[in-house]
């Protein structure tokens, strides 16, 4: 299971993006039929699915607030793995609560049972954090 960082439905930015995941891009691939999905940035995957209580999974994670997490988008990748085919970069230098140190903190509590230097580590090494279009 992921966690994943979605705008606000009624926010220009997710207005944006679902119009280009669901109209723009496909259009340009008539023959390609790509899952729907919302706008948004995958904060961490590998969270069991079993879990007993994935509510008090998000309610153990210190969120900050939603006017404290800024994404900023980089450029547009293009990748072979089938989830990241078309993505928007998101900048991982954010240094603050923004999309690095809110993957950490799931990271952490989600998959690391709480370990932050784990996380810490993971967030390091091995988070890329992308919005997929395609």
């Amino acid at each position: 299971s992921s966690l994943w960082l979605v705008p606000p439905p009624s926010s220009p930015i997710y207005k944006a993006l679902q119009t280009l995941i669901d109209s723009t891009i496909p259009s340009r691939f008539p023959d390609l039929q790509p899952p729907h999905f919302v706008p948004h940035v995958t904060l961490t995957s590998d969270i069991p699915a079993d879990l007993a209580d994935p509510q008090a999974l998000l309610g153990s994670i210190d969120l900050p607030s939603a006017g404290d997490v800024v994404v900023r988008f980089e450029a547009l990748d293009v990748g072979e793995a089938f989830v990241k085919k078309l993505t928007l970069r998101v900048a991982n230098d954010d240094g603050g609560a923004g999309v690095v140190e809110l993957a950490t903190r799931c990271r952490s509590k989600g998959v690391e049972g709480g370990d932050t230097k784990k996380a810490e580590e993971w967030a390091r090494k091995k988070f890329m954090p992308h919005c997929s279009l395609l």
